[in-house]
């Protein structure tokens, strides 16, 4: 039998008071391992509301940022609806309110059409200071179902709260979020403009995830404006930097990018160069859109240069993600 099955097993033949021990005993043996998903998930079997609490706040924004949001949204969603049941007084509101704003964005970005987003941010009642931050995920969550219209007059909310309570790190996530938001609404150079501030704001934070984000969001920018040259390198340094610091996923994205700038100007064997070392990385513990998007621009380069035999093999190479992704 799979391990699934004899753990069901295991679960169904221990008495429900056994297994409240038995998780308790574990989720302390763990209170001093970095959190994740799992640990938060037994935590809140335990009981131990607030140390879940305090975990997912650590955990939460960095798996966000590195597009987890489908390992994000069932723990946090989860969590919130826990906190919901408390009286008001049992709980730090501020915590609260951030579990709060971390679920609604997840659920978002899962599934921008899903109501549940909205639902939690209206239910908020965000202590002053946190109020900026609540207005960016309102703006995040406005973006991703396809209004950047709402999302730029939420931003501006955000900075207008900014001036009571000044932080460095928030206003760096509004200018990110501004680009985005006028990139959707097809503002090109106001896009460049936020995403220029944001990579400064990163550089003098020495923040080097951001400072990718900004340089990829001025690249693709610049690439609507049809400035080229500026635009590759901006997308060469987001690349390079990702790869320099281990994260896979973001040199994958920008290299994609880079290869369809390089494909744009007929340089194609430039593209498959640059794109070739990623292929291997994407095919390890990457997830599957950036591994189909590097095998779909691969097969436009190929067609380009009429190696249809190679097409094929990456097409069918597509076609087996997909038939993963449809039956896990």
């Amino acid at each position: 039998p799979s391990l699934g099955l004899i753990g069901q097993l295991v679960r169904e033949r221990t008495r429900a008071s056994r297994r409240t021990l038995l998780r308790g005993r574990l989720a302390a043996a763990l209170r001093h391992e970095p959190p994740d998903a799992g640990k938060i998930r037994l935590l809140l079997d335990a009981g131990l509301v607030d140390a879940a609490a305090t975990d997912a706040v650590a955990w939460a924004p960095g798996a966000l940022l590195a597009q987890r949001a489908s390992d994000v949204a069932p723990v946090l969603g989860r969590l919130h609806d826990r906190l919901v049941g408390l009286a008001g007084a049992e709980f730090d509101p501020s915590l609260r309110c951030q579990i709060g704003l971390l679920a609604a964005e997840a659920a978002a970005c899962v599934d921008p059409g899903d109501s549940r987003a909205g639902s939690i941010l209206a239910e908020l009642a965000p202590p002053d200071h946190l109020r900026a931050a609540a207005d960016l995920v309102e703006a995040r969550v406005r973006r991703v179902g396809g209004d950047p219209t709402g999302a730029t007059g939420a931003l501006g909310r955000a900075r207008s709260r900014m001036r009571r309570h000044p932080a460095a790190d928030l206003a760096l996530a509004i200018d990110l979020e501004q680009g985005r938001a006028r990139a959707q609404g097809g503002d090109a150079p106001g896009s460049l403009t936020a995403f220029q501030s944001a990579a400064r704001a990163a550089e003098e934070l020495g923040d080097p995830v951001h400072s990718e984000a900004a340089r990829l969001g001025a690249g693709l920018a610049r690439f609507a404006m049809g400035d080229l040259s500026k635009c590759e390198a901006d997308l060469e340094w987001a690349r390079a930097s990702a790869l320099a610091r281990g994260h896979v996923p973001g040199a994958l994205h920008a290299a994609v990018h880079l290869a369809e700038v390089q494909r744009v100007q007929g340089r194609y064997s430039d593209a498959l160069l640059g794109l070739e070392p990623h292929l291997d990385r994407a095919r390890v513990g990457t997830r599957p859109f950036l591994h189909g998007a590097l095998l779909l621009a691969f097969a436009g380069l190929g067609l380009e240069l009429f190696r249809l035999g190679e097409v094929r093999v990456l097409l069918a190479e597509l076609d087996a993600i997909e038939l993963v992704r449809a039956h896990p």
